[in-house]
């Protein structure tokens, strides 16, 4: 019998305490004949770890020279490096959207530079991974849904919240007020622009107490950390000095310098993660995810040689040019990941929560735009790949973007010409083919109009469902 489980009614998954009843069976059914277990027999517990707008070169083992995160490099070394990996969107909320729903920037609920939150009929990956009895957790920044919408992360199957909840909260480190699952408060030390308590520190001790409270049971927590993002906008003047550490004499600009410091914490956070699941014995019980929402910041003041964090990439956060979407992507599962594994095959943040579906061995919902790489992450062949990959962008202006094998048409802005790129010779997106392949630009516009649904999508069902602006 298929170690899995589908909740509907009328065409909508079940949620609240008919779906908790129905998921306990299947959590039964799963320690029986879960389709991955460990050497527990337990389905795996899932951590996923997103930073914010770190570029695919900011760390040692992807080519960083400058700084070393010996953490990550572990964990690349004892799991698997997926070289080819892409965010859900240039810009953070849109991405996060994709990550948590298997849906792409052209058929997400949100699609843009807005304030749109999530609606009940929206099914993200922590109500799939309840379906299995996982006690879920978000730490960090959410983003989808303010504190009275529909899309808080309470009314979306998480049943822990510690963080921000708008973009505007989240750029800064020493926020005066922070969350509690409902709940807002301040945070002792900040008040009236003091600089006391850094919350990405904050945001790890709830982690690891999520991780000890929760050690007897399968879990997912979503780490959302902060970092390194805020680097971008505040550099040192955000920063005590003492933030910055070996960093702060460094012949580089403040940006440059916050920015090696807090891709440096971001890996001694991934370093008390592992050593608190060795602690805990459940090391070995525990896949462990890391990757960012968007790409790196050097397309917005971050200069090389001192930070080549999108290089050979162009463009950065925002941009739909490879460095705004190229992202880091490392999982780790020992003994059940092979390690020293590289897979090169193009994945996209959406491909996360029908991936962990099937490793946890509960079925994802239908229509979504993600296929499981779970083959691959467990050394496995892959045979089912994309036959294209699309992102659409909503704001100060709308552009499109697809690759198709080595293919990539770029649209910056409805109002500028097609730009089209080989990235397989052409990986920086320098030499624009789109005059001597018209044919092939009509190709990737045609599947451009099948990714999309119509924008604006269709107006909000609930009156609260809007995310207040910060």
């Amino acid at each position: 019998m298929r170690a899995c489980l589908k909740l509907k009614l009328s065409g909508r998954w079940l949620r609240g305490p008919v779906a908790a009843a129905i998921g306990l069976f299947a959590f039964a059914e799963l320690q029986v004949e879960g389709a991955n277990p460990t050497r527990r027999g337990r389905i795996p517990n899932v951590i996923v770890i997103l930073a914010a707008e770190l570029g695919s070169g900011d760390l040692s083992c992807q080519g960083q020279t400058n700084f070393a995160t010996p953490n990550l490099d572990r964990l690349a070394r004892e799991g698997i490096r997926f070289t080819t990996a892409y965010s859900g969107s240039p810009h953070e909320t849109p991405s996060r959207c994709a990550f948590m729903t298997g849906k792409h920037s052209g058929r997400g609920r949100i699609r843009g530079q807005n304030s749109r939150a999530l609606l009940p009929e929206d099914v993200t990956l922590a109500e799939v991974l309840r379906v299995g009895r996982y006690t879920c957790g978000v730490m960090g920044h959410w983003g989808l849904g303010g504190n009275e919408t529909t899309g808080h992360p309470l009314r979306q199957g998480f049943l822990e919240f510690f963080g921000t909840l708008s973009e505007g909260e989240s750029m800064d480190y020493y926020p005066a007020r922070l969350w509690r699952n409902d709940w807002e408060f301040s945070l002792p030390g900040n008040e009236k622009g003091a600089r006391v308590n850094f919350a990405p520190d904050r945001f790890l001790d709830a982690s690891q107490r999520f991780l000890r409270i929760n050690t007897d049971q399968p879990f997912f927590l979503y780490l959302a950390t902060t970092l390194p993002r805020g680097s971008r906008t505040f550099g040192t003047n955000e920063l005590p000095t003492a933030e910055l550490g070996p960093f702060q004499h460094k012949p580089w600009t403040a940006r440059e310098k916050a920015k090696a410091a807090m891709v440096t914490r971001i890996d001694e956070t991934i370093g008390v993660l592992i050593t608190t699941l060795q602690q805990l014995k459940i090391d070995d019980q525990t896949l462990v995810i890391f990757s960012s929402v968007t790409g790196s910041t050097v397309g917005q003041g971050m200069e090389p040689p001192a930070q080549p964090s999108s290089i050979p990439f162009r463009g950065g956060s925002g941009d739909l040019h490879e460095g705004g979407i190229r992202i880091p992507f490392i999982a780790r599962w020992p003994g059940t990941i092979p390690p020293t594994q590289l897979y090169t095959g193009a994945i996209a943040a959406w491909d996360l929560l029908p991936t962990l579906a099937e490793v946890t061995g509960i079925e994802p919902p239908g229509g979504l735009d993600g296929i499981s790489f779970a083959p691959a992450l467990l050394g496995k062949p892959q045979t089912r790949t994309h036959d294209y990959l699309y992102w659409e962008t909503h704001g100060e202006w709308s552009g499109q973007a697809v690759r198709s094998g080595d293919w990539k048409l770029v649209i910056p802005d409805a109002s500028q010409p097609p730009e089209l790129y080989q990235l397989v010779t052409d990986p920086g997106e320098c030499q624009n083919l789109a005059s001597t392949h018209p044919s092939r630009v009509e190709s990737l516009r045609t599947k451009m109009v099948q990714a999309a649904d119509p924008w604006p999508p269709p107006a909000a069902t609930n009156t609260k469902s809007e995310t207040p602006r910060p």
